[in-house]
């Protein structure tokens, strides 16, 4: 077998000394970047109501409200669908914790609120 020549040899060289550990730090990073979630994934409004600890009703009234950001993806009226950027944002400037909770409401207070208004008729009058 032949000897290589100096330039073979020192291609060599550099190919062990310089490219060869900038390829292990490539392939290192590649596969952390594959086993981290994407951070630009969309929530559903369930997933978004377990971040946020509330209701995925109350999700949708910080929807409807503009106090919380989301998108619609997909055809017709589309599915809303909630950056984890939005989440984050609206828990540095979101309110006291118990603003937040949904809280029960009675069955009577329900049946008041349904409760047709009606007129007091004042005395002598129509």
């Amino acid at each position: 077998m032949t000897k290589p020549s100096p330039v073979v040899a020192r291609y060599r060289e550099l190919l062990a000394e310089v490219i060869e550990p900038a390829a292990a730090a490539v392939l290192t990073l590649a596969e952390t970047l594959a086993a981290a979630p994407a951070a630009d994934a969309l929530l559903s409004v369930d997933q978004a109501a377990k971040r946020l600890s509330v209701r995925p009703s109350t999700v949708r009234i910080l929807i409807g409200s503009g106090k919380l950001g989301a998108i619609r993806v997909g055809a017709g009226r589309g599915a809303i669908r909630i950056r984890p950027q939005d989440i984050d944002a609206f828990e540095r400037e979101a309110p006291p914790a118990g603003e937040l909770q949904d809280e029960p409401v009675s069955m009577e207070t329900i049946r008041e609120l349904a409760k047709p208004k009606r007129k007091k008729r004042e005395p002598g009058g129509w």
